[in-house]
């Protein structure tokens, strides 16, 4: 009867914790609970750890280990086992050192996992090299599982003669073990360790006949050792399929059962010579591997090292071509910048045309050059303003001045030289000019006949220079102000029609 695997989902076990899982198809923690080639538990670089949780209630359970399909690099190599209550309370039980290799190694624990203790821990610390590590399944039994697990099954083959199928056994050995040696099979020569238990999958024993029978003698048969297989485990139907290496030991006594002391019922004779070339065999292939195992690793630094230094290179290589390109961009600029330079200096004569919307550039000046101009046309038009008022209180006091002279020389001339002192003409500055303005009205009553009496007399009179008037500049009067063109005429028909008739009323009394 098998034993009953308590870490199998079908058996009530489940995961409930686990470091990581990589992002891969069947990749998941939960495939540990099914016994499948195919289904693994791939995680990342060790350390790492899965908690099972076992079906409630189970009898103390005294074997635990693990599968592996392939003989990788990366397969567990020392593994912590511990127990508790819950999945805080943990309790270190064993620390395995698992054998290089595929299949499935089970180790005894020093105290059985009480039955109150539902949850194990298996942590990952070591690997047998770099990489991420995995695992197909998890085993745990209460009892020894017996033959299946052991290196050779005594009740199963019976024991062969010496003397009789020594020579047709021993070419089957060699045969394999040529194979083995093609194929580069590592071969297990580590002894088990004191609880320590080695999984044999290939089940029932394989019988090899005799070559003597080809000579016609009849011989017992006598039945070949275990093969090691290539990591395949049994299907449903129980068989599985047979290896081509042999898997033995350099004694009989490493047959015997581990752990519990119990000794295999029967064990396989060999002669002695035989033996020890077929360990000696062994060594020799198990140093191959080694040596083989040293070359991949070798390798594999070679091929970092040989990766780092390409991916420096390639850096570097960018790292000079951004370099140059910054450095050519750079001096493109500057050549850019000089013959911009150079060319500022120069004047083109030929026609640039822009390609810009007109009514767009028109609103854009006169939203920004209007208020401009609107403030400084105001500015001007005041100061213009001023200068001008300025101007024509000028003209206008040299005018009264000048006109007031000549009243006077006209008068002087006019009246006899006896009556020249007495009349004195008040003379009008530009403080009293407002006294000389007469309204018009009061000029239309003046008879014409006064100022025909003088007219000969104006002649005589020399023209009063303005210089003040005549420099001006003639844009400085050109602006729109008030008219100045009757100014100088009111005023000169004013003082004529007052000094008129002053004269007039001063004859006539005379007379009288």
């Amino acid at each position: 009867m098998t034993e009953r695997n308590w870490a199998l989902g079908e058996n009530g076990a489940k995961v409930v914790e686990v470091s990581h899982e990589a992002a891969r198809v069947a990749s998941e923690a939960s495939n540990l609970l099914v016994e499948r080639e195919d289904l693994l538990w791939i995680t990342g670089d060790a350390p790492q750890h899965v908690t099972l949780q076992i079906a409630n209630p189970h009898p103390p359970l005294q074997y635990v280990g693990w599968h592996v399909w392939h003989d990788y690099l990366t397969n567990p190599k020392t593994v912590e086992v511990a127990s508790g209550e819950s999945c805080e309370d943990m309790v270190a039980q064993l620390v395995c050192q698992a054998v290089p290799g595929a299949g499935t190694q089970i180790w005894k624990l020093p105290s059985p996992i009480p039955s109150n203790h539902m949850f194990i821990r298996m942590k990952i610390l070591e690997t047998f090299g770099s990489g991420p590590t995995y695992m197909n399944h998890v085993v745990v039994f209460a009892n020894d599982p017996g033959a299946r697990f052991r290196g050779l099954r005594g009740g199963d083959f019976s024991v062969a003669k010496t003397k009789e199928g020594s020579s047709g056994r021993m070419s089957v050995l060699l045969k394999e073990l040529d194979e083995d040696i093609r194929a580069l099979h590592p071969i297990k020569t580590v002894t088990p360790k004191k609880n320590m238990l080695l999984y044999v999958p290939q089940e029932p024993m394989l019988v090899y006949p005799q070559e003597e029978e080809e000579e016609g003698e009849e011989e017992e048969e006598v039945p070949s050792p275990p093969l090691r297989g290539q990591g395949q485990r049994r299907g449903n139907s129980g068989s599985c399929e047979a290896s081509h290496c042999p898997h033995r030991r350099c004694s009989a006594e490493n047959f015997a059962s581990v752990g519990n002391g119990v000794p295999v019922t029967q064990t396989v004779e060999v002669q002695k010579s035989f033996n020890d070339r077929l360990c000696m065999l062994e060594q020799a292939v198990a140093s191959l591997t080694q040596s083989l195992n040293h070359q991949r690793e070798d390798l594999t630094m070679i091929k970092t090292a040989l990766l780092q230094q390409a991916s420096e290179r390639r850096r570097e290589l960018e790292h000079r071509l951004t370099t140059a390109q910054v450095s050519s961009g750079q001096e493109r600029q500057q050549l850019e910048h000089k013959k911009s330079s150079r060319a500022s200096h120069h004047h083109y004569n030929h026609q640039v045309s822009v390609d810009f919307p007109e009514d767009a550039l028109r609103t854009f000046v006169e939203g920004v050059v209007a208020p401009l101009l609107h403030k400084h046309t105001k500015r001007t038009e005041s100061h213009t303003i001023k200068k001008l008022d300025d101007f024509l209180k000028d003209i206008v006091t040299e005018i009264t001045q000048a006109v007031d002279i000549r009243v006077r020389s006209h008068l002087q001339q006019a009246l006899p030289s006896h009556e020249s002192s007495n009349v004195n003409m008040p003379y009008y500055s530009s403080d009293n000019r407002r006294a000389m303005h007469t309204p018009i009205s009061q000029t239309n009553k003046v008879q014409p006949s006064v100022h025909g009496d003088y007219r000969s007399a104006a002649g005589t009179v020399p023209p009063y220079p303005i210089s003040s008037y005549a420099g001006l500049p003639v844009s400085s009067i050109s602006s729109p102000c008030r008219d100045t063109s009757g100014v100088p005429v009111s005023i000169i028909r004013e003082t004529f029609a007052e000094s008129d008739s002053k004269l007039l009323g001063r004859t006539s009394a005379r007379s009288e």
